[in-house]
C-alpha cells in the first residue's frame, strides 16, 4: 500500500506553501480527520476534501452519489437507506448530486 506524498498534493491554506508534515489527527463525530502544520508559517490546519459540515458521513453520501450514477432515482434511493434506520431526504439526496457532481466535473477536466 501507498502512502501519498501530503508535501506534492497539499498546500497551506493560510500562506500557500508546499512545505507540510502530518501534525496528528483531530477525532469528531463524522470521523477522524488528518491534522497538517506548515514548515514555513508554523500553523496547523486540516484539509477540507468537500464533505466538512456535512450531517450524513462520505460514505453515505458517495454511495448515493454512486447509486444515482447507476441508474436508481433519488426516491429509490432515499427507500433504499430509510431500509437501514437511515432517514435521508430525497431532496438532500438531489442537492449533493448538485454539488458534488460539479466538484467532480472540476477534476475530471
Amino acid at each position: 500500500m501507498t502512502v501519498p506524498n501530503y508535501d506534492i498534493i497539499y498546500k497551506c491554506k493560510y500562506c500557500s506553501s508546499r512545505k507540510i508534515k502530518k501534525k496528528g489527527i483531530r477525532k469528531n463525530k463524522s470521523g477522524n480527520i488528518q491534522v497538517m502544520m506548515c514548515k514555513v508559517c508554523s500553523k496547523r490546519f486540516s484539509v477540507n476534501i468537500g464533505f466538512r459540515y456535512r450531517r450524513y458521513s462520505k460514505e453515505i453520501i458517495t454511495d448515493c452519489l454512486q447509486m444515482y450514477f447507476s441508474g436508481m432515482s433519488v426516491r429509490q434511493i432515499a427507500r433504499f437507506f430509510e431500509t437501514k434506520d437511515i432517514n435521508i431526504t430525497a431532496s438532500a439526496i438531489y442537492k449533493w448530486i448538485q454539488r458534488y457532481s460539479r466538484v467532480a466535473a472540476k477534476y475530471m477536466d
